[in-house]
């Protein structure tokens, strides 16, 4: 792979505050490229099978790095219930619920559409399609402690924390209304630990001090608050996660707590990845991966909770995580122009709801260009396209990156188009911007925009080309 992103530092004027919400999305988005591939799999399945499971492994089923996700594109999209209701901070649940109604194409877009009765999410979602308003639509009332109890909530909850620096009360409200859409009680209190402990490590590192702060916003006598009480007496008795992990298991797994991906013992690997991970990004991540179950989900949770809390340098401290990524994520939903975004994106995005949240003026970088590269280290989707060519791209101001090519012409891919995939979802795609930007070439906002229209001109013309050859072949087959 070659060297996509520049070691250098780049000059950015955001505050900490800016850095630390992209941070925090780059650590979910990792998590999730990191534990999707395997996900599911029991800890002696990936054991045997990856082993210790520290790095991406896509590449090893043969699977894209970069690909549509619920865990991704549920904390982002119901997000936009903030701005279809003037981000009050009052935003309840049956408006966010709407949200739901406007963003989701059914079985399509966002979602696991695992089935009703299955699927926390799908049967939330067929309960508000009927008429029923959130929170009933979630209930344990409605749909049973089993289906309620499931991990979405969780999962789906970091957005929350991220648009409430240093205001865990407001994360958990927004948690709590956000997570009573689809699910209830127990899954309700696991994700407002978790946004309450995201919130605060804006402005606290130490996970003692997090994880007790964090009780306060949960009910005492909860399963939650005993696991999580579990999880520290297990911590303080060995240092070996493993052994952590088995005696953990015997109290918390599917067997006890039934249905497709129960919140208990999911909530219990995040606990120990934490714990035991301590101040590095990649053992964190490390462990989160290879116990199993919901991998992608419990390193989302771990990786934002550690990107917010250690920054941008853990993400490349032991590991490069952010070569390969170069901040790429997409969005599904019924805003399909809004499906390819970026880290760097979602950042501004976040920054803009707190901004308002808190009746203050926001304004974006370069005037709301769509690239601008303005955060340490970012690409916002570009990449050489050519593995192994001694290439190096790096931001250059808030107008432009460059590429510079060390031992050949290397031309780049941007972020454009969609195409569906077998994971049934609108996916955007890279067509190819193919000789015009090469060795040494600087991409301003007007280049990229000329290298489009070439790139796509030139697409054009082969397969009108292609098309009438065919047809005259048809005509004439002598």
């Amino acid at each position: 792979m070659g060297n996509y992103r520049s070691k250098e530092p780049f000059y950015s004027p955001d505050d900490s505050l800016s850095l630390k919400v992209y941070a925090g999305i780059l650590g979910k988005i990792i998590g999730v490229y990191m534990g999707r591939p395997f996900e599911g799999w029991p800890y002696e399945k990936v054991k045997d099978k990856l082993g210790y499971v520290d790095t991406f492994t896509a590449e090893q089923f043969g699977l894209p790095l970069i690909v549509t996700d619920d865990d991704i594109s549920g904390t982002f999209v119901f997000l936009r219930a903030l701005r279809e209701n003037g981000c009050s901070t009052s935003l309840s649940s049956e408006q966010i619920g709407t949200t739901w109604l406007n963003q989701l194409v059914e079985n399509k877009t966002v979602l696991w559409w695992g089935g009703v009765g299955m699927s926390s999410e799908h049967t939330a979602y067929a309960n508000l399609k009927r008429g029923l308003k959130a929170p009933s639509s979630g209930s344990c009332t409605t749909n049973g402690t089993i289906i309620s109890e499931q991990i979405g909530a969780q999962i789906f909850i970091d957005g929350w924390a991220l648009v409430s620096p240093n205001n865990p009360e407001q994360a958990v409200k927004f948690a709590r209304a956000a997570g009573s859409v689809s699910h209830d009680g127990e899954a309700v209190h696991a994700a407002s630990f978790i946004a309450a402990v995201e919130a605060m490590a804006f402005g606290e590192s130490r996970l003692d001090v997090l994880f007790r702060k964090g009780l306060d916003y949960i009910p005492g006598d909860s399963k939650v608050a005993e696991l999580i009480r579990f999880v520290q007496h297990l911590h303080s008795g060995t240092d070996d996660w493993e052994k952590a992990f088995l005696k953990l298991r015997e109290r918390y797994n599917y067997q006890i707590y039934k249905g497709c991906c129960h919140v208990m013992p999911n909530l219990g690997i995040v606990l120990l990845a934490l714990l035991y991970g301590g101040e590095s990004f990649q053992e964190s991540q490390k462990i989160a991966n290879t116990l199993g179950w919901d991998t992608d989900c419990n390193a989302a949770n771990v990786g934002c909770i550690n990107g917010i809390r250690l920054g941008l340098e853990a993400l490349t401290r032991d590991f490069d995580y952010r070569e390969a990524v170069a901040d790429r994520m997409y969005l599904t939903s019924a805003e399909s122009g809004a499906a390819l975004s970026d880290a760097v994106t979602e950042t501004h995005e976040v920054l803009n709801v707190i901004s308002k949240l808190n009746a203050t003026e926001y304004r974006k970088p370069k005037d709301g260009a769509r690239f601008h590269f303005s955060l340490p280290g970012s690409l916002q989707g570009f990449f050489p396209m050519t593995p192994g060519c001694g290439s190096v791209m790096k931001p250059v101001n808030y107008r432009s990156i460059s590429i510079i090519s060390t031992v050949h012409p290397c031309a780049s891919q941007p972020p454009f188009f969609f195409r569906k995939t077998r994971w049934n979802t609108a996916m955007p795609t890279h067509p190819r911007v193919l000789p015009y930007c090469i060795q040494a070439r600087r991409y301003d906002t007007a280049s990229i925009l000329r290298t489009m229209y070439r790139s796509v001109r030139s697409l054009r013309h082969t397969r009108l080309k292609k098309r009438y050859s065919t047809e005259i072949t048809k005509r004439n087959p002598g």
